[in-house]
């Protein structure tokens, strides 16, 4: 009877627990979504501050933190992962797809390291007429 309780307990609590590691990752994801769009704000105040908002290329100093600037706004890599204060890894700025660079959330399996666009937050470069753009959160393959 014991064995009877455990299996029925084990078969309804497992699918649980094995979706949290998923959760996990979104929810990892979701945070970074947040820290980068603050960071996008605070670069391009300093950027203001430093009269370089203009120029397509150039750096501002923040907090100790050199961070490449496009039209204001950090530029797509690492150092938009600086700015957003998240740790590399698992947050990497490397995979770009028709133009649009991906700040994906990698895991680690086997000591190798995993990304795909399918968990990762869109990010586009300003240009001399737009803004950087922050796309939503793609967890579709976290």
């Amino acid at each position: 009877m014991v064995v009877v309780i455990l299996g029925v307990l084990a078969a309804v609590a497992l699918p649980k627990f094995l979706d949290l590691r998923r959760d996990a990752k979104v929810a990892a994801l979701q945070g970074a979504y947040g820290a980068i769009g603050s960071a996008m704000n605070a670069v391009y105040l300093r950027s203001v501050l430093d009269g370089t908002q203009t120029l397509a290329s150039s750096t501002v100093n923040i907090g100790g933190v050199s961070i490449a600037t496009s039209y204001g706004y950090p530029a797509y890599g690492n150092g938009l992962i600086a700015a957003a204060g998240l740790s590399n890894p698992p947050f990497y700025a490397n995979w770009t797809v028709n133009g649009v660079g991906l700040v994906t959330y990698t895991t680690v399996l086997n000591g190798t390291y995993s990304s795909t666009n399918g968990c990762a937050i869109p990010y586009q470069n300003a240009t001399a007429t737009s803004a950087a753009l922050l796309g939503a959160p793609n967890v579709s393959a976290c």
